[in-house]
């Protein structure tokens, strides 16, 4: 009985790493746009919560004999400030472009690369690749701050919202 030896393992060209960094760059364009649409979740509840407190604040004052207590006053002032704020930051981030940059190839080099063997290709976009993660990351960790700033303003404002109302209500 003769036995079958192991084939030689054939290199894959780079198609392996080039899936790999490209899924890295997927998952961070993936990031940024999550990142945008939390930001953009902040516009709409702090947007809306302002909406409401005025609302609530014409309702409430404009009711005869009604006056205001000074103490939730300042509150209120407060929670539209903080509301606002949140909005901002929040804006700032779904809606101010930030540069995340792109691999481009000018004419007269794609013409010079265009008849290399497709491993030298993947080579190539891998790299172009590789170079943009990093500064796709650091965009996305500076949209992470920011939300996180807006959403933790946001709930400041929820606190001072609902401080103002015990306080009206007491």
């Amino acid at each position: 009985m003769r036995l079958l030896r192991n084939p030689a393992p054939v290199p894959d060209d780079g198609n392996i790493y080039a899936a790999y960094i490209k899924s890295l760059l997927d998952h961070e364009q993936d990031r940024k746009s999550a990142l945008e649409a939390k930001a953009s979740a902040v516009i709409t509840t702090s947007g809306a919560l302002v909406t409401l407190l005025f609302g609530l604040v014409a309702v409430v004052t404009g009711a005869t004999n009604f006056k205001l207590p000074e103490t939730s006053r300042d509150w209120l002032i407060a929670a539209v400030l903080l509301f606002v704020i949140a909005a901002g930051l929040g804006i700032l981030t779904a809606n101010i472009p930030v540069p995340y940059g792109q691999a481009t190839f000018q004419a007269d080099q794609l013409q010079q690369v265009w008849s290399h063997p497709a491993f030298a290709a993947r080579e190539n976009v891998a790299k172009a690749q590789l170079e943009l993660i990093p500064v796709t990351t650091r965009r996305n960790d500076l949209k992470v701050k920011l939300v996180i700033s807006a959403t933790v303003t946001e709930l400041f404002a929820l606190g001072a919202l609902a401080a103002a109302v015990i306080l009206i209500l007491i």
